[in-house]
């Protein structure tokens, strides 16, 4: 579980690692929303 008063460096990596998932996550996203419009 995640606690506010965790470790600096901890929270410093998490911030690191949300901001790099969002393109992944969109990513995913586009590619699946591409072969959904294919099979309609």
């Amino acid at each position: 579980m995640f606690r506010p008063h965790a470790n600096k460096n901890v929270r410093e990596n998490n911030r690191v690692e949300y901001q790099k998932m969002p393109l992944e996550l969109f990513q995913g996203l586009f590619f699946m929303a591409q072969n959904w419009e294919r099979k309609q």
